[in-house]
Protein backbone atom coordinates (compact mmCIF):
# COMPACT_ATOMS: atom_id res chain seq x y z
CA UNK A 1 0.00 0.00 0.00
CA UNK A 2 1.59 3.66 -1.07
CA UNK A 3 0.97 5.83 1.78
CA UNK A 4 2.46 9.13 -0.15
CA UNK A 5 1.75 10.28 -3.53
CA UNK A 6 4.18 12.93 -5.99
CA UNK A 7 1.36 15.73 -7.17
CA UNK A 8 0.44 18.64 -8.41
CA UNK A 9 0.49 21.14 -5.56
CA UNK A 10 -1.09 24.78 -6.06
CA UNK A 11 1.19 26.26 -3.21
CA UNK A 12 4.76 24.90 -5.09
CA UNK A 13 3.52 23.51 -8.27
CA UNK A 14 4.89 20.09 -7.30
CA UNK A 15 4.48 18.05 -3.64
CA UNK A 16 4.48 15.06 -1.65
CA UNK A 17 0.94 14.25 -0.17
CA UNK A 18 -0.14 11.60 2.76
CA UNK A 19 -2.30 8.98 1.08
CA UNK A 20 -2.40 7.24 4.80
CA UNK A 21 -2.49 8.25 8.39
CA UNK A 22 1.42 8.96 9.24
CA UNK A 23 2.35 8.34 12.84
CA UNK A 24 4.70 10.63 14.73
CA UNK A 25 8.07 8.91 14.15
CA UNK A 26 7.69 7.29 11.32
CA UNK A 27 10.66 7.21 8.59
CA UNK A 28 8.79 8.91 4.92
CA UNK A 29 11.84 9.37 3.06
CA UNK A 30 15.71 8.78 3.18
CA UNK A 31 17.86 11.65 1.54
CA UNK A 32 20.60 10.24 -0.14
CA UNK A 33 21.57 13.26 -1.74
CA UNK A 34 25.22 15.09 -1.01
CA UNK A 35 24.90 17.46 1.86
CA UNK A 36 26.61 20.97 1.28
CA UNK A 37 26.87 24.38 2.44
CA UNK A 38 24.78 27.33 1.99
CA UNK A 39 27.42 29.33 0.04
CA UNK A 40 27.76 26.47 -2.14
CA UNK A 41 23.97 25.85 -2.68
CA UNK A 42 23.89 29.78 -3.84
CA UNK A 43 26.71 29.05 -6.45
CA UNK A 44 25.01 25.95 -7.58
CA UNK A 45 21.94 28.35 -8.40
CA UNK A 46 23.10 31.06 -9.92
Amino acid sequence: MRRIAVSTSPIHGRGVFALARIAVGDLLIEYQGKIIIAKQAERRVN
